[in-house]
């Protein structure tokens, strides 16, 4: 059996956290360190597919470039509307970034309760500068259960895997709502 997706998957986060890096090393296998901020939203998408219990999953994530600016914040809720997933993102070498998780996540359920959401601790090349430890993070995944990657948008380390393991559970979730 063969199934074709197109989903929409919000990244989120605080500016400054690398989600457009994150996003570029996924997509093109690019990173650039020049900081960009990001107006309103971004949408980039990229196809991949998976074998998963027998049956061929090609999904196209749309990925939303979300701004992580306050100053966006009025616009940010409509841009979660009809989102499969999210990766909420957070940096390693600002502590506020983890903490300001629990008000995106907030926002993001009341609009998707049922999403698929993965925490992203980004730039762990820059590990001997974090500011948080892998307790913290984990206390985090485990009060909000959901699933964390260390990432590095600059060497690449763990990107795929997350955006995969993404990929996956979306996957997984339409198989076995198709079995009901």
């Amino acid at each position: 059996m063969v199934i074709q997706l197109c989903k929409k998957i919000c990244v989120i986060g605080e500016p400054g956290v690398g989600k457009t890096s994150l996003i570029g090393r996924f997509v093109y296998n690019m990173f650039d360190d020049t900081y960009l901020h990001t107006i309103g939203a971004n949408v980039s998408k990229k196809d991949i597919t998976l074998e998963i219990d027998k049956t061929e999953c090609t999904i196209t994530m749309m990925l939303w470039d979300i701004a992580g600016q306050r100053t966006f914040s009025f616009v940010q809720p409509t841009f979660y509307r009809n989102s499969d997933g999210a990766f909420f993102v957070c940096d390693i070498t600002r502590k506020e970034t983890l903490e300001a998780m629990d008000s995106w996540l907030g926002t993001f359920w009341k609009i998707n309760p049922n999403a698929h959401v993965k925490m992203l601790v980004n730039k762990k090349d820059l590990i001997e500068k974090a500011k948080f430890d892998i307790e913290d993070i984990k206390k985090k995944s485990e009060k909000n259960r959901i699933n964390y990657f260390l990432t590095s948008a600059k060497t690449g380390e763990s990107v795929d895997t997350a955006f995969y393991d993404m990929a996956k559970s979306i996957c997984k979730s339409h198989l076995s709502k198709k079995e009901k």
